[in-house]
């Protein structure tokens, strides 16, 4: 996201719609997501929405200016595991 509009939830607030819709009208059983180490605050929005996280992939990939090895994190969620809030309005249609 622009730095202009980091901070305000914004984030967490559009993931939430699309755990609400995969896990409710579309009906799937577990959403999985994967984080490169260095964007802390994805970590922040995955674990915010009750996402789990499973494991730490350790320089598994290389970034875009191939000058870094990134740590790869796995998070999962599983539809009766999603808490109140997660998935905005999309959740009360589950």
């Amino acid at each position: 996201m622009h730095p202009d509009v980091q901070g305000r939830g914004l984030a967490t607030e559009a993931v939430g719609e699309v755990v609400g819709l995969a896990l409710g009208v579309g009906g799937l059983r577990r959403l999985t997501a994967r984080v490169f180490a260095p964007a802390a605050a994805s970590s922040r929005v995955m674990a915010r929405l009750g996402f789990t996280h499973e494991g730490t992939e350790r320089a598994a990939v290389l970034s875009p200016d191939g000058a870094t090895w990134w740590d790869d994190q796995a998070w999962s969620l599983l539809r009766d595991e999603r808490p109140p809030h997660a998935g905005g309005a999309a959740a009360g249609r589950a």
